[in-house]
């Protein structure tokens, strides 16, 4: 049987089958063919349902949400899908036609669509785009429809490769419709026709920059949405008016275009978050970096949360909106607020690794409806998994309706390090915004240039010189530094040259406390302020034991005053890489002055034990990478909620033997066990992994003692050489130079 339809309002007819769509000039494959069937007749049936309900009152709110979506979106598929009999299973590309499709289709299930008021779709104009697009980008993409099917697909092998795009004839029309359907919706809330609304759209827009279609983008259709708001309604005299506006962006990755749109619009405040990686993650570069922050009077108006890794849940989301973006939206006071909504960050997308649950974005698309007198915009943009978008997407229009959010699992907590990303951003924003107050502990802008300053490098050395290596009796090894404190610092027992086995035990110098927690709350208190050395149980034990040992104290996340510059990064990134390039090197530098002299000569080498704790997890692992290890027994490592440490491809055969010969305890909460089936991480490049039922690093060596030391003594049993084992405070220390 044969029908036809013009595509919502497209003059080119369309001919639809029960078993596909045709096109005059493309056939396209069968299985979308019926897909767009079905869904037109959802369309049709909800149409109708809509306007049997209209009455003749249209100056009021009838429906209290809307949506706006089209089946003709579908039609910009992988040009090579028409030649892939298999594509259904094994998609060409993961942003596929049925994301859309998927997610209104659930809708319709739901009883959603029934309560919401469908907004006729149309395609955005060549002027509209203009408003923030190059006018070559228009044009570029309406020739598409004169190639053939074969010349899209070469064009396509190009485009992914260097702007992450694929496209075929209907691109076009599609880019077209999802801006159009942005455009629309947007008028329709800020003109209150409805309160708030959904559109189902693609392909999405946010990485689309002025000058440039990428990563699956053609036109940014929020920016292009809110050029038209802030023209149409931006100095309205009544209720309507648009004149601040508020674009959170939740999509996994950073909304680049969006942010080149705005940078130094003083009038939209662009919240972003995503995972950045240190800039490995798309769209790459520091764009995406905390520290830009806008331009000109939009100087304060661009804020960026980038999470520092993968596997971020609820807890971390909703503490950015507590701490963050709430707090911001409400002194910004938007008019109306627009969310790009990418669901590639729910739990189950392979893109994003995290594991935001439906619930997740139901609060937060709750917070913002707060907002704006409930004026709010929720438009699609990434999200691969169909399953993951859907469930997530009905969610949040179920909040739109006005149903209230489903609970959160009661141990929903924030993680160390999205709190440690946190704490940079409310810095940073400190500077624009009241409500992100600077601690008081923070001087201000040279208040104390002139006066003298001690690093907190030099202060825990002191204190482990005045402490530590006496009551242990150590000797201090130099270190080859001009000013020894800031690289570190390496003491060892006195028989250390008369040793048959050695611990090499590398920890943060000391750990400062800054405050107490209140309410879970953290508060900066200067009288509790205090140093915590948890190195001296290890010790302690090894002493008593009759082991030899060498203390390696690296410099962790202390900054002295000085904050090297390093191009493309943060002054707090470009502190971390030196610091960590320091711990790496004094490691380096302690085997070859003392592990190696000892072994030169000898028939039986100097067996050793590594351990490693805090930061300097990683110096040992390198240690490993860049030196002949064969005398080393075992090694354990404590890396707290640092991103654990692992060995690259090219290890083999050190992988192995690190996987065998190491014990890792990781706090139980650690993003590493986030989606491992059973709790259990398999992989063997994080060396052997242990999970403890303890949170922090201090509390995970307090816990876990004895298994560490029954696996040190069955890897290399204690042979006395003659080390004092009687604690003292009058010994003198001894210097090796």
């Amino acid at each position: 049987m044969k029908r036809t339809f013009d595509a919502d309002g497209d003059s080119k007819r369309y001919d639809i089958y029960d078993d596909g769509v045709y096109d005059p000039q493309n056939t396209h494959n069968e299985a979308l063919g019926r897909e767009i069937n079905d869904q037109q007749r959802i369309v049709e049936r909800a149409s109708n349902s809509i306007e049997s309900d209209n009455s003749d009152e249209k100056q009021l709110v009838i429906h209290r949400s809307g949506y706006v979506y089209s089946p003709a979106m579908m039609l910009h598929a992988h040009p090579a899908s028409d030649y892939a009999p298999d594509a259904k299973d094994e998609p060409l590309h993961p942003e596929v036609p049925e994301r859309i499709s998927k997610i209104h289709s659930v809708l319709d299930k739901g009883g959603c669509l029934e309560r919401m008021k469908k907004i006729p779709i149309r395609e955005a104009t060549m002027n509209e785009v203009m408003k923030v697009h190059d006018p070559g980008m228009w044009d570029g993409l309406e020739r598409l429809h004169a190639f053939l099917p074969e010349t899209l697909i070469k064009k396509t092998v190009f485009l992914e490769k260097f702007y992450s795009l694929y496209v075929n004839q209907h691109s076009a029309k599609a880019a077209r419709l999802s801006c159009g359907g942005v455009i629309e919706l947007c008028d329709a809330v800020a003109s209150r026709r409805i309160r708030n609304g959904f559109a189902i759209v693609r392909p999405p827009g946010h990485h689309a920059e002025p000058d440039a279609s990428m990563g699956f983008c053609f036109y940014n259709n929020v920016a292009v949405a809110v050029r038209f708001l802030q023209q149409k309604y931006g100095k309205a005299k009544d209720n309507t008016r648009c004149e601040r506006i508020l674009i959170l962006d939740w999509d996994v990755h950073h909304g680049n275009g969006t942010q080149k749109a705005f940078y130094d619009d003083p009038n939209v405040l662009l919240i972003s978050i995503h995972r950045y990686d240190g800039g490995k993650f798309y769209p790459c570069g520091t764009a995406g970096d905390y520290t830009q922050c806008g331009a000109g009077e939009g100087l304060g108006k661009n804020i960026n949360i980038p999470w520092s890794e993968g596997k971020k849940n609820d807890g971390d989301y909703i503490a950015a909106f507590q701490r963050i973006v709430m707090p911001i939206a409400i002194e910004f006071s938007p008019d109306i607020v627009l969310i790009s909504a990418g669901f590639d960050a729910a739990e189950g997308d392979e893109l994003g690794e995290c594991f935001v649950t439906p619930a997740g974005y139901g609060h937060m698309t709750d917070m913002l409806s707060s907002l704006a007198d409930g004026r709010l915009i929720v438009a699609l943009e990434g999200g691969y998994n169909l399953d993951a978008i859907s469930r997530s997407a009905l969610h949040v229009t179920e909040v739109l309706l006005g149903d209230p959010p489903e609970v959160l699992e009661p141990d929903t907590v924030c993680g160390v390090s999205a709190h440690r990303v946190l704490k940079m951003v409310e810095r940073q924003q400190s500077n624009y915004w009241k409500c992100m107050e600077k601690p008081d502990h923070e001087p201000e802008e040279g208040e104390d240039d002139g006066i003298d300053s001690y690093s907190l490098a030099r202060l825990f050395a002191s204190h482990r010189i005045e402490h530590i290596a006496k009551r242990f009796n150590l000797l201090r090894w130099p270190t080859g530094e001009k000013e020894p404190y800031d690289a570190g610092q390496v003491l060892s027992t006195p028989a250390i040259l008369e040793a048959k086995s050695i611990i090499l035990f590398a920890h943060d110098m000391g750990n400062l406390r800054m405050g107490s927690w209140e309410n879970n709350i953290f508060e900066p208190d200067v009288h509790l302020m205090k140093i915590v050395d948890d190195s001296s149980r290890v010790l302690d034990w090894a002493q008593k034991a009759g082991y030899e040992f060498i203390d390696v104290g690296v410099i962790g996340e202390h900054p002295t005053r000085t904050k090297p510059k390093v191009k493309g990064d943060s002054a707090a990134q470009a502190l971390e890489k030196v610091q960590k390039e320091q711990a790496r090197n004094l490691l380096l530098l302690t085997w070859d002055n003392i592990i190696t002299m000892l072994t030169q000569g000898r028939e039986d080498p100097v067996k050793v034990i590594l351990m490693g704790m805090g930061s300097a997890c990683d110096a040992i692992l390198n240690l490993i990478a860049e030196r002949k290890v064969d005398n080393v027994v075992g090694v354990v490592q404590i890396p707290g909620y640092d991103a654990l440490p692992s060995t690259s491809g090219n290890w083999e055969p050190k992988r192995k033997w690190y996987y065998r010969h190491s014990q890792v305890f990781v706090p139980y909460d650690h993003t590493a066990f986030q989606g491992a089936e059973d709790g259990v991480v398999t992989a063997k490049r994080f060396g052997k992994l242990i999970r403890s039922d303890q949170k922090f690093a201090v509390q995970v060596l307090s816990h876990e003692f004895e298994k560490i030391t029954d696996f040190i003594e069955s890897k290399m049993p204690p042979t006395q050489t003659g080390s004092t084992l009687v604690s003292t405070n009058d010994t003198p220390m001894v210097s090796v130079t």
